[in-house]
C-alpha cells in the first residue's frame, strides 16, 4: 500500500480518536458533577461501614433515601420492596390485607364485619363473631396495634384464628390477599350488603361519598348515579372528605360528570408537558342541585373535582378549607429489588396559570409548620375532633358488610345504625345535615338566577388558583 494511502488512514483514525475523545470530554461535566454532589454520601458510607461499632445494614441507604425525597417535599415517599401493594392500592384500587373490621367491646373483640371481597369475607367471618385467638395467642387484654400486627402475620401464610359464633367455637384460616376497594360508598348498606343512597325519597336527594381516587372510580360512580338519575334525582350531595388522593386523571373525569364546557385543569411542570383538560358535555350528568362536603383531609385529586366546581360555579361547597395540595405526583419503579419512589412532578392550576412554572409558596419546604392554603367552603360547617372521630368511626362500621337476617342476637348494639336510621346519623354528622337542609330549601333542582345546580359566586375564588 502506498505511503500516501496509510498516512490518510492514520490521519483519519486519529480524527475519529479526537472526535470520541472530545465527545467524551464535552459530556463529562455533568457525570463528574453528579459523582462531586454524591461525594460526601459516599464518604459518609465507607467511613461508617469502616468504622462504625457495627455492621452497617440495607436499611440505612433506605433512611437516605426516605431523607433526601424528604428534603424535595413532604409528600416525596420511598417504597421499599417490601411494600409493593402500596403502588397497587395508589392506582388500582386494590388493598392488601385481611379485610376484617371489629372492634373491641368489653375486653372481647367483637367482628362488626368483613369488607365486600375481602379474605375475611371470603373466609365466612360474621358480624358478631367474637374472636378467641389469632395465631394460637389468646387475646387478653387486646388492643387494636397487637390485633392488627397478629392478623398481617408474616404476609404469606395463613393465620389460624378461633371465633365464637353462637355459642360454638369454630376455627378459621385467614390470609391476607389483594382486594378491589370500593371508592364509591353510600351512607350505610341495606340488609343485603347494598349500599344506600337516597337519604330523602320526597326531594329525591342522594348522597355519593368517594372515599379515594382508583383506577375506575368515575366508572363506578356512573354505575351509581345512572339508576338514581332514572328515578329523577333532582339534588345530590357529593362527599370528598377525608379523601387522600388518587390518580389525577379519575378525578378529572369525575369533574367532566359535573361540568358541561370549559377547562376543568390545567397541569405544569418542569419535566412535563402542559396539559390542558377539557369538559365534554355528553359525559356531564342532567342539571341537579349539587352540594360537595370537603375539609382538611380533601387532598390533592379531590380538591380537583372541587376546585372545578367552584370555579365553574357548579355547586354548593360545604364544609371547611380544604388541605391545599394542588401538586401531581407519580410514582416511579427504580428497578431491580430497590423498590420504588413517589415524586411530585407538576402542580395543576383551575385557570391560566403564569407563564413560568415556578414552586408555589404553600409548597415550600417549610409547609407543615405553614397555615393551610386550601379551597375555602362556600358555607362554614366545622366540627371539633370529637365529632370528627365519631364521623370516621361510624364509616368504619358502615363499611363492613352488616349481619345476615338470621344473625341479630350477637350484632354490636351500635350497629343498628346502618339500618336507616338517618335521624341519627344527622345528629353524628353536622355537615352532612347542614348539606340535606341547603338542598331542601332550594326552589328548584335547576339552581337560580340561572346558576346551573346551584352555589353562590365564590368568595375569595383567586385562593385556590394559586
Amino acid at each position: 500500500m502506498p505511503k500516501r494511502n496509510l498516512v490518510w488512514i492514520a490521519a483519519t483514525l486519529f480524527a475519529a480518536l479526537l472526535a470520541v475523545s472530545f465527545y467524551r470530554w464535552a459530556a463529562a461535566p455533568p457525570a463528574v458533577q453528579r459523582d462531586e454532589r454524591l461525594e460526601p454520601l459516599r464518604c459518609l458510607d465507607d467511613l461508617a461501614r469502616r468504622r462504625y461499632y457495627q455492621e452497617v445494614g440495607p436499611e440505612v441507604i433506605e433512611g437516605a433515601m426516605r431523607g433526601y425525597l424528604a428534603a424535595l417535599d413532604p409528600y416525596c415517599r420511598y417504597i421499599p420492596p417490601s411494600h409493593p401493594d402500596y403502588i397497587g392500592r395508589l392506582l388500582r384500587g386494590q388493598a392488601s390485607d385481611v379485610g376484617l373490621r371489629y372492634e373491641i367491646i368489653d375486653g372481647d373483640v367483637v367482628v362488626i364485619g368483613p369488607l365486600p371481597d375481602s379474605p375475611a369475607h371470603r373466609c365466612g367471618l360474621r358480624a358478631g363473631d367474637r374472636v378467641l385467638s389469632i395465631g394460637g395467642e389468646p387475646l387478653t387484654d387486646p388492643s387494636r396495634e397487637r390485633i392488627d400486627g397478629l392478623l398481617a402475620g408474616d404476609g404469606q401464610t395463613p393465620v389460624a384464628l378461633r371465633v365464637v359464633r353462637g355459642g360454638e367455637v369454630l376455627p378459621v384460616e385467614l390470609a391476607a390477599a389483594p382486594y378491589r376497594t370500593e371508592t364509591v360508598v353510600g351512607l350505610y348498606r341495606d340488609a343485603d350488603g347494598a349500599w344506600e343512597h337516597l337519604v330523602d325519597p320526597d326531594a329525591r336527594i342522594a348522597y355519593v361519598r368517594i372515599a379515594e381516587f382508583a383506577n375506575g372510580t368515575a366508572d363506578d360512580l356512573d354505575g351509581v348515579m345512572r339508576p338514581l338519575m332514572q328515578e329523577g334525582l333532582e339534588g345530590l350531595i357529593l362527599d370528598l372528605r377525608d379523601n387522600p388522593g388518587g390518580p389525577l386523571v379519575e378525578a378529572v373525569e369525575v369533574a367532566d360528570r359535573f361540568i358541561d364546557e370549559g377547562l376543568i385543569l390545567l397541569t405544569r411542570g418542569r419535566g412535563m408537558n402542559e396539559e390542558r383538560y377539557l369538559a365534554h358535555g355528553p359525559r356531564t350528568y342532567p342539571s341537579m342541585a349539587l352540594v360537595v362536603l370537603i375539609n382538611h383531609g380533601t387532598v390533592s385529586a379531590p380538591e380537583v373535582v372541587a376546585g372545578a366546581v367552584r370555579h365553574h360555579r357548579r355547586g354548593t361547597l360545604i364544609g371547611s378549607p380544604t388541605y391545599g395540595k394542588y401538586l401531581i405526583q407519580r410514582p416511579f419503579d427504580l428497578g431491580g429489588d430497590m423498590g420504588g419512589v413517589v415524586l411530585t412532578t407538576g402542580r395543576y392550576y383551575f385557570a391560566e396559570p403564569p407563564e413560568t412554572w415556578e414552586p408555589p409558596e404553600p409548597f415550600a419546604r417549610t409547609r407543615p409548620a405553614c397555615e393551610p392554603v386550601g379551597i375555602e367552603p362556600d358555607i362554614a360547617s366545622p366540627v371539633s375532633d370529637l365529632v370528627a372521630q365519631g364521623i370516621a368511626a361510624y364509616r368504619y362500621r358502615a363499611a363492613a358488610l352488616p349481619a345476615p337476617r338470621d344473625w341479630p342476637s350477637t350484632a354490636p348494639a351500635s350497629a343498628e345504625a346502618t339500618d336507616g336510621r338517618l335521624d341519627a346519623i344527622l345528629l353524628l354528622d353536622p355537615p352532612l345535615a347542614a348539606a340535606i337542609a341547603h338542598l331542601r330549601q332550594r326552589p328548584s333542582a335547576t339552581g337560580v338566577a340561572g346558576q346551573r345546580g346551584g352555589g353562590e359566586a365564590p368568595a375569595g375564588e383567586q385562593r385556590e388558583r394559586r
